[in-house]
């Protein structure tokens, strides 16, 4: 009876013994979920406070793992060891959100409060992009006359029949309306406000009229240095475009130098429509591609050379020119956040070769993390952080699964070693589209509302073209480059990136092709998450935690149920579900096409659903009063109201519209002026008036509909202590 009360134990810690040199593996992830509990929270945590919980935590577990075990058995053994690594979690997990805290507090406070109409703005070029049919500049403010604020980077929206005068370097002058950047519309949608605080990004706006050439005023060094390095890359980019005039010259462009502003609306929306819209991006797949062959050409090349390669470390070698061709290439591409993410865990990867250490494993990628929440904490908060980990995550967990180092090494001669490597190379690399392709899937549902049913095969169509062709082509026109004779690598480049495009364009034009998706519930997520940790983390028994995590995930969705109701910060912007499923819009305000998507997109809508065409269809005066889809209760001009999915009635209440009768507000309520939303539970018209939710504009909110009733998810308060909020805009 002793020993079976003490088999489990024994059991768990030799699961834990043989799993013990990746525990370390935990602090990152503490790390990371440290600094993703500050950026989430509603109210700012006080420093202090997690520096004196940080210091306590780690003095106890350095104390309780010091202290001497003396005659402790298994269990009590056990029980130690846990509640050490328990305290040096709780560190770590603090550590991660004093890295957030300290990241937000050192970022000055030139963040525009305020809209501002015609303000007069003079600044440098620092980069272009494009937005639909529009032209988007970056200036780096020089002069702001405007009141009393004082932005130091401003984004604002103009004509495309600018953008040849318009390029980075050069020092403008514009007349803009400003406002501050948007916090999101409602709880799951993208923060804006959050992302534009850490980058730097005071103000937004669009220009009245045209930007005009300005004096230029005089710069230090650095700044001198930037500018140059802006318009040498706006060179390159238009040299790119001049060599290869097709879309797949101006994709080119964005591959290698970041510059997107040749691509046309068109192409942007077939790569997105079809899951490719990852390869415009410069992030990890560029920076792996590019490292990758830059270390295999050197380290082949240098074993043509047998004296020189039996004297010196060639892979070491390799590693340091691959290095410096990441270096040059983050250079090139203009510094972007994601690509300063992916170029540090490709230097940890190729530190690794210098250091004699395998380039590949899970502690390589562990320390990426670490630099990472350390340097940019928001990082993790982003779409971009979390799916390129969960790819490398899976890639290395699948590579550290099916790697057999004591496999066969030779081949039997040149031809069939040839074809065995080839096919070895083509194998890895529809290898790789499957498992970074699984791992992300969960990551661009939750953040992004939609299904991209072709993105698996269309992905394996260009991983072998992007690897094989385009990367070897980009790497000769860059060698070729000085020499006059780059034009013809890029031909290459761009055909095979046209070719991509046309599946891409095939795919995406299919009805199917993009499916609408809602997000997960906050509590689903998270144990989808740590399902996804657990079954990559592991290698042995406690891969199994994934299943019931995976299963707990299913069952906090099933009890959260699907969103029924979603809504804007002014409440300008009302949309719900019928019982058929189809789109409703409440608000008989003016609507707008960004704030609809975004928001029809968190309810789940699917742009080939009749509702979502009966929106889109709507324009003028017909815009102001909602779609009749269903039974809809609504005066012209005035209140709507609607039964949504399980019996729930909504209405919405126009500004300064005196109160209504109506069975779910009772004739004595004073409905103040502004827009009101109540929610009623059931469409019981002698319940209690009282159980109905009375919603004020200030924040935006997602109503989910589950088995045990409704429940309310609000956005950010207006009045959130947070660096990065300000007031929104009154209705």
């Amino acid at each position: 009876m002793r020993q079976g009360s003490r088999r489990p134990f024994a059991q768990i810690a030799e699961s834990l013994s043989r799993e013990r040199p990746r525990l370390i593996l935990l602090g990152p992830l503490a790390l990371m979920g440290g600094a993703a509990w500050y950026l989430l929270r509603e109210t700012e945590p006080g420093l202090l406070g997690l520096c004196l919980i940080a210091a306590g935590c780690a003095a106890a577990a350095a104390a309780v793992a010091l202290w001497p075990t003396g005659a402790l058995g298994g269990p009590a053994r056990f029980a130690r060891t846990g509640l050490a690594a328990a305290l040096a979690l709780s560190a770590a997990f603090a550590i991660g959100a004093m890295a957030g805290a300290i990241k937000a507090g050192s970022r000055p406070d030139t963040t525009l409060t305020a809209p501002v109409e015609a303000a007069a703005l003079t600044g440098f070029i620092l980069d272009r992009d494009r937005s639909g049919d529009r032209l988007r500049l970056l200036l780096q403010v020089t002069a702001f006359e405007g009141g009393s604020a004082s932005p130091r980077r401003v984004r604002i929206s103009l004509s495309q029949s600018q953008a040849a005068f318009l390029r980075p370097g050069r020092h403008v002058r514009c007349i803009a309306d400003l406002s501050p950047p948007a916090a999101p519309l409602a709880p799951g949608a993208y923060d804006f406000q959050r992302r534009a605080f850490f980058d730097g990004l005071d103000a937004v706006g669009f220009s009245r009229g045209r930007c005009r050439p300005a004096p230029a005023p005089a710069l230090s060094v650095p700044d001198r240095g930037r500018l140059w390095l802006a318009a040498a890359r706006a060179d390159l980019a238009a040299g790119i475009v001049d060599a290869a005039p097709s879309q797949g010259g101006a994709i080119a462009a964005a591959m290698i130098v970041g510059d997107r502003s040749a691509m046309t609306e068109e192409t942007v929306a077939a790569l997105q429509d079809s899951g490719l819209a990852h390869i415009v991006s410069v992030s990890g797949l560029h920076m792996a591609v590019v490292g990758g062959f830059i270390f295999f050409l050197l380290k082949r090349g240098l074993a043509f050379f047998p004296r020189l390669a039996l004297r010196v470390p060639v892979s070491k070698i390799a590693a340091a020119g691959a290095l410096a061709a990441l270096a040059l290439y983050l250079l090139i591409s203009g510094g972007s956040v994601p690509a300063q993410r992916a170029a540090i865990m490709a230097a940890v990867a190729f530190g690794a070769i210098l250091l004699d250490r395998p380039p590949i494993s899970m502690r390589g990628l562990g320390l990426a993390a670490l630099v990472i929440v350390l340097v940019e904490p928001e990082a993790v908060v982003e779409p971009g952080f979390q799916m390129s980990f969960a790819a490398t995550t899976a890639l290395v967990a699948a590579y550290e699964a099916l790697a057999h180092p004591n496999g066969p090494k030779g081949s039997p001669g040149p031809l069939i070693g040839g074809l065995q490597a080839f096919g070895r190379a083509m194998t890895g690399a529809v290898a790789t589209s499957l498992v970074a392709g699984a791992a992300t899937e969960l990551f661009a549902l939750q953040h992004f509302q939609r299904l991209t049913v072709y993105g698996l095969p269309v992905n394996l169509a260009a991983s072998p073209l992007i690897a094989f062709v385009v990367a070897p082509a980009a790497v000769a026109a860059a060698v070729l480059a000085p020499f006059g004779l780059a034009d013809g690598p890029l031909l290459v480049m761009a055909a095979a990136l046209d070719l991509i495009l046309a599946f891409a364009e095939a795919f995406a034009a299919r009805p199917e092709a993009v499916q609408a998706i809602p997000p997960l519930a906050p509590m689903a997520f998270g144990l989808f998450c740590a399902g996804l940790i657990m079954l990559c983390l592991w290698r042995g028994p406690l891969r199994w935690v994934a299943a019931p995590l995976a299963v707990a995930g299913a069952f906090a969705q099933l009890v959260a149920g699907p969103p029924v109701l979603v809504f804007d910060p002014a409440l300008s912007h009302v949309y719900a579900r019928d019982a058929g499923g189809e789109p409703l819009r409440l608000s008989a305000l003016r609507e707008r096409s960004f704030e609809r998507d975004r928001l029809l997109a968190l309810l789940g809508a699917s742009r080939e659903g009749s509702g979502y065409a009966a929106l889109l269809a709507q324009g003028g005066a017909a815009r102001r009063a909602p779609p009749t889809l269903q039974p809809l209760d609504c005066v012209p001009g005035g209140a709507c109201a609607a039964t949504l999915s399980g019996g729930s009635q909504a209405l919405w209440h126009p500004p300064l519209e005196p109160p209504l009768a109506d069975p779910i507000v009772p004739s004595s309520t004073h409905i103040p002026t502004g827009p009101r939303l109540i929610i009623r539970p059931n469409s019981d018209a002698s319940a209690q008036a009282d159980a109905a939710l009375d919603l004020a504009p200030g924040r935006g909110g997602i109503i989910r509909s589950g088995p045990q009733g409704l429940t309310i998810r609000l956005g950010p308060p207006p009045d959130s202590d947070r660096p990065w909020r300000t007031a929104p805009e009154p209705p």
